[in-house]
């Protein structure tokens, strides 16, 4: 298995596209709707998978973020730091959904305050 699949298949890949641009590979939706490196992106050099080593924001999340003091009732995550809640949600509107970035959420949110 080589470095980007072991990255996709610990759900550790955030869909940025580095590895992929390394070997002119492209990225697919999967089946939960984000981004990955297609198969094709994954037949990396030995120089290419230690790029991806040293510079993958989803295996790198040391390098990003580190705090000790997590407050009650807090989570902390190495990549995104301390956090209380991590939701998920979309657009009820179909047309905003299917057309917005991420669901349209915030498109959704901004129509309905103007």
């Amino acid at each position: 298995m080589t470095i980007v699949e072991d990255i996709k298949s610990a759900n550790l890949c955030i869909g940025c596209g580095y590895c992929a641009s390394l070997v002119g590979g492209s990225m697919v939706l999967d089946d939960a709707g984000f981004l990955v490196p297609s198969n094709d992106s994954t037949a990396l050099s030995a120089e290419e998978e230690a790029l991806v080593k040293t510079s993958c924001p989803g295996i790198r999340g040391d390098s990003v973020f580190t705090q000790t003091d997590v407050e009650p009732g807090a989570r902390f995550d190495q990549m995104w730091g301390r956090y209380f809640l991590a939701s998920v949600g979309h657009s009820t509107d179909r047309d905003i959904r299917h057309l917005g970035s991420s669901g349209g959420a915030l498109t959704g949110i901004s129509n309905w305050l103007v």
